[in-house]
């Protein structure tokens, strides 16, 4: 419920004009974003300037989004806000994927004894089958509070489904748990994977609190040229790059030298 009424407000904040946004309701988005390095790099009053121009993309379940210098939004870094994402590209180097600070610190502390696992299987074994199949292996580690996608799983079960059934028994299930709530699994990381339909491109999975785009505004010739393709209705905090250099250069209301000068002084 939390975490759907903190949505909502992010929403109805991003969806205002920049001059539309109260004191109040900036300050909610500087908290938000405080763990969001490229946002707040340059100080708070850069950082707060900053939120003034943020605008909001809402992917619907199973919805994509095209992004190159034709298009629009090449030049923009992008924030996951919520939700599954898959980006798809030939030219990966340009789709520098980072995790937020807040991300990046998560450690797994989650601690399952055997009893805990053995009945942790038996709630997703709904058929009784004694086996599990990708999808239920999601929904376990969801219960347990770890993020991660169908993907990731896929890859896992390849690593210990020794028959090639699709599917893992409760030993097998009980070896992939240990592993992963030890740190031997990588299971929170994605990393770059080929196309089955098309060799020429690459994909990654994007989750909450991945970050993307940074060299589209900072580089020179860096445009971002990709698709977005949800598995799940998904919110992205977008910065631009013109909004960016502006906010630099001179601040929203064009005082932010006069702010810092302010700020500096200030014991």
């Amino acid at each position: 419920v939390e975490k759907t009424s903190s949505l909502t407000r992010y929403s109805k904040i991003l969806r205002k004009r920049p001059q539309q946004r109260t004191e109040q309701e900036i300050s909610f988005l500087v908290s938000g974003t405080s763990h969001v390095e490229f946002l707040t790099s340059h100080g708070p009053g850069v950082h707060r300037d900053l939120c003034r121009v943020l605008k909001l993309k809402v992917l619907d379940k199973y919805g994509s989004l095209k992004i190159n210098e034709f298009l629009g939004w090449a030049h923009c870094f992008y924030w996951v806000l919520s939700g599954n994402i898959e980006l798809r590209t030939s030219l990966p180097e340009r789709h520098v994927i980072t995790a937020s600070q807040k991300a990046s610190s998560k450690k797994n502390k989650v601690k399952l004894g055997k009893a805990e696992v053995e009945s942790l299987f038996k709630m997703v074994d709904t058929d009784h089958s004694g086996a599990i199949d990708a999808e239920e292996m999601c929904d376990a580690f969801g219960m347990i509070g770890m993020n991660v996608n169908l993907g990731q799983i896929q890859d896992l079960l390849e690593q210990y489904d020794d028959d090639f059934s699709g599917t893992i028994d409760l030993q097998e299930f009980m070896e992939i748990m240990e592993s992963t709530l030890s740190g031997g699994n990588k299971i929170g990381s994605s990393s770059w994977r080929q196309s089955e339909e098309n060799e020429n491109e690459q994909i990654i999975d994007l989750e909450k609190d991945s970050c993307f785009g940074s060299e589209s505004i900072l580089g020179t010739n860096t445009p971002l040229d990709c698709v977005l393709m949800s598995r799940e209705t998904s919110h992205l905090v977008c910065l631009e790059k013109t909004e960016y250099e502006r906010i630099l250069e001179r601040g929203f209301d064009g005082t932010l030298a006069q702010k810092i000068s302010i700020l500096n002084k200030t014991p």
